[in-house]
């Protein structure tokens, strides 16, 4: 039984590697990093859904990135005023992210190319394909974020 779940651990790994790579090595958008993608495609979700606004604090836990790497993506992106940073009034201490007028139309391009990769995939693979494909990977990433945060408590735990 072991070696059927290791056998499947293997090739599930293999695939997700494949499937990274394939990505990774083919730049998504041309005219920002992966990660700068990332933080404009969640600042524009805000914008349109008004919610509540987001500090770089916010983002680095949802996107699991570091503060340095935050830092380096929200410097470019507002030195390209494509994001710009306000102070709160209730808090100085936070200082809330938004998408600018001019940051809207360059991501909207910009998720237009990105989803020519998706919109290939489907055409390929079938729409019933794509789509169960769609709910097992996010299956497989609630999965994950579920074996991270019970990773934390157990070390937490061993630290006390």
């Amino acid at each position: 039984m072991e070696d059927t779940k290791d056998q499947m651990s293997e090739a599930l790994l293999d695939g997700w590697l494949q499937m990274s790579t394939a990505i990774s090595n083919e730049r998504l958008v041309k005219a920002m990093t992966y990660n700068e993608s990332m933080v404009c495609g969640f600042l524009y979700r805000q914008r349109k859904e008004e919610g509540e606004a987001l500090t770089a604090t916010e983002l680095c836990r949802r996107l699991s990135m570091k503060k340095s790497q935050m830092n380096l993506v929200l410097n470019r992106l507002e030195s390209q005023e494509i994001i710009r940073r306000e102070r709160s009034r209730q808090d100085r201490r936070q200082v809330y992210l938004f998408l600018t007028d001019q940051g809207v139309p360059f991501y909207e391009k910009a998720h237009r190319e990105i989803l020519k990769l998706p919109g290939g995939v489907i055409e390929r693979m079938g729409e019933e394909k794509a789509r169960r494909l769609t709910e097992l990977m996010k299956e497989a990433a609630a999965c994950f974020r579920r074996m991270q945060e019970e990773e934390k408590r157990t070390e937490g735990v061993e630290k006390e």
